[in-house]
């Protein structure tokens, strides 16, 4: 007897499908498109083109493709017969012509600490070709001309000391795909940006034979395995925020245990954190990013809530009926707070217990992790919650367990 499957399992199967049809390959490495198909009608997504400069010409067509521009049903004309070359591919003298806004570069920024001086990066991508088919054959027998795939990228270790290194080559056999690296330095740390570009000259015909598709960085330290990429707020190397916005700093507090560890450039990037660390041990880009987003579980049943709109809205509801349609919301909000005072103080530390500086001259301060100031740094945010209650105590990253 089969298990039925769970809208989660459902929800993971649509994704991984529209993974493979909007980015691919959808068919493995070594993919063969359907005849008639040019990879850029097939994906939509993790693709560059060819870098074209300001005053580079546009690929001019020939005397076949400007016929194709008179016959507009042969513009997606399938590829017929066992092509004797890169000519009788799909693509028509009008999509080669067009002028594109699409990107020919993808890129990472990130945050290492000032002893890092090298990193290791790895791009992958799909190249594909015109090839004589292994499967799909013509009326009369004959192997078409298809696009085929082929992996392509490489490995390649990069130097942190060098502000400006020249462009690496990721893979010998395509020289123009070219990783650029640029790093400024900061105090007690580095701030790198890895770009993967597309650097090759753009062919007269079958453009899509320069275009790169799924294209992907990934980077981690040498032995692949250590923490070294540093969050925007990082216990040990972040800087108090520029504002006095109490706010602003309190929403710095609440989410400091949320941090970003890399900005994409067209890509998203997936950062890998270990168990009980802080800082990340791979960053990987995607063209196709997703996201958990935690389920929100309501509380214990609120027995006697009304929260019928039409009920609670009717002239005809007196008004201590309407007290005692909604005071099960008020009874179990301060139910759910008396259960959050608990836990903290199951995890209170011995500094949250030294007395609380004078809120008119101590400042908020930003939280630091262990090495923190010994003050806790929410005993100032909210002194009124202090004066209300002289002996509650607001934990900080600084001095509150996990």
């Amino acid at each position: 007897m089969t298990t039925p499957a769970t809208s989660y399992d459902v929800r993971a199967e649509l994704e991984a499908a529209l993974d493979r049809d909007l980015l691919g390959p959808r068919d493995g490495e070594h993919e063969e498109l359907p005849p008639g198909t040019p990879p850029a009608e097939r994906y939509l997504v993790g693709r560059l083109v060819p870098r074209t400069r300001p005053g580079d010409p546009l690929p001019e067509p020939d005397d076949d493709d400007a016929g194709e521009l008179l016959a507009p049903e042969l513009v997606d004309r399938e590829v017929t017969e066992s092509g004797e070359g890169p000519g009788d591919d799909v693509e028509s003298g009008a999509a080669q012509r067009t002028g594109s806004m699409a990107a020919s570069a993808l890129g990472v920024s990130f945050v290492v600490p000032a002893d890092v001086q090298r990193l290791v990066v790895t791009a992958s991508w799909g190249a594909y070709a015109p090839a004589v088919s292994e499967v799909h054959l013509t009326e009369q027998g004959r192997p078409r001309t298809v696009w085929r795939r082929a992996p392509a990228g490489g490995e390649v270790e990069i130097d942190l000391t060098q502000a400006d290194a020249p462009p690496y080559v990721v893979d010998s056999e395509r020289e123009g795909v070219v990783l650029r690296v640029a790093v400024r330095q900061r105090t007690g740390c580095r701030v790198v940006e890895v770009a993967l570009v597309n650097d090759q000259p753009v062919p007269p015909t079958s453009v899509d034979t320069a275009r790169t598709y799924q294209t992907g960085l990934t980077v981690t330290a040498l032995d692949g395995a250590a923490a070294v990429f540093v969050g925007h707020n990082d216990p040990a190397l972040s800087t108090p925020p520029a504002t006095s916005d109490a706010e602003r700093r309190h929403l710095e507090l609440l989410y400091r245990r949320f941090r970003r560890y890399a900005s994409g450039r067209q890509c998203a990037v997936d950062a890998d954190v270990g168990h009980g660390e802080t800082r990340a041990w791979r960053l990987r880009t995607t063209c196709f990013p997703a996201a958990d987003v935690p389920l929100t579980v309501p509380g214990a049943s609120l027995s006697g809530l009304v929260l019928d709109m039409a009920r609670l809205g009717s002239p005809e509801l007196a008004r201590d009926e309407l007290v005692r349609a909604l005071r099960p919301l008020a009874t179990g909000y301060r139910g759910w707070l008396t259960e959050q005072r608990r836990g903290w103080s199951s995890r209170r530390s011995p500094a949250m217990n030294r007395p609380a500086p004078t809120p008119s001259t101590a400042p908020i301060r930003w939280p630091t992790g262990s090495t923190g100031p010994s003050t806790c740094c929410a005993m100032t945010a909210w002194p009124a919650r202090r004066s209300a209650s002289p002996t509650r105590r607001w934990p900080c990253s600084g001095c509150a367990a996990s």
